[in-house]
């Protein structure tokens, strides 16, 4: 990860989402997981189309996915 800007923690949690979990956390939070840069967000509505999930089906999954970085970030604590 030389000169990507992320290190230790950082680096894990990207590399155990999947792609699609990637691209829909930089969709509806306006976050690049690779670079960390500001993106325009959209709703989780048009992010859901983008990916193929239903709407329903993106919430949970943005659900879990912070569910699980939280669960990690207190496990570093």
């Amino acid at each position: 990860e030389i000169g990507s800007g992320l290190v230790g923690s950082e680096m894990c949690i990207r590399d155990r989402l999947k792609p699609q979990d990637l691209r829909l956390i930089e969709l509806v939070f306006g976050i690049c997981p690779d670079c960390l840069k500001s993106k325009e967000k959209m709703t989780i509505r048009e992010a859901s189309l983008r990916v193929g999930l239903t709407a329903e089906g993106a919430e949970k999954r943005l659900k879990k996915i912070l569910k699980q970085l939280k669960e990690d970030f207190q496990k570093q604590l």
